[in-house]
């Protein structure tokens, strides 16, 4: 059967059983549950939830601290990275520093050598033309007195 509002209604069960379960608003009830008579306990018979919750607290405190010392450790070894290899790098500068002071030092001496060897050199051939010179003057002198002599 239809009625002729404009409205559709909800079928109706014919069972004599599930008509006085139904409720009849248009919002079905929400029932509460009930709980099991297990869980209502007396607390000394159950464990209490203050100690699951206090359990979870510890659990989390100890991981939590676990993460820390985790993290420190984590960041202990990086700096610890960080340093050697800033170790490293001074050690290699200095290292170079070293080795072009020395290069430096070595170059210094080189040109220092040099130029002794030159002003030897120079020393030499001043020795060389003074002697030449003397040379010279003693063979002039001897060819004048020898013309002296002829005379």
């Amino acid at each position: 059967r239809r009625s002729h509002s404009g409205t559709p209604r909800r079928r109706r069960s014919r069972s004599p059983i599930s008509r006085h379960k139904k409720s009849r608003s248009p919002t079905p009830r929400r029932h509460r549950r009930r709980r099991s008579r297990t869980s209502s306990l007396s607390p000394v018979e159950s464990p209490s939830p203050s100690i699951t919750s206090t359990e979870r607290k510890t659990a989390l405190a100890k991981s939590r601290k676990e993460e820390e010392e985790k993290k420190s450790y984590v960041n202990q070894e990086q700096a610890r990275r960080e340093r050697e290899e800033l170790d490293k790098m001074l050690e290699e500068n200095r290292r170079r520093v070293e080795e072009a002071q020395r290069r430096e030092a070595l170059e210094l001496q080189r040109k220092e050598e040099e130029r002794h060897r030159e002003l030897e050199l120079i020393q030499r051939q001043k020795e060389e033309a003074a002697r030449r010179k003397k040379l010279e003057d003693e063979e002039e002198l001897m060819k004048l007195s020898s013309k002296v002599k002829s005379r």
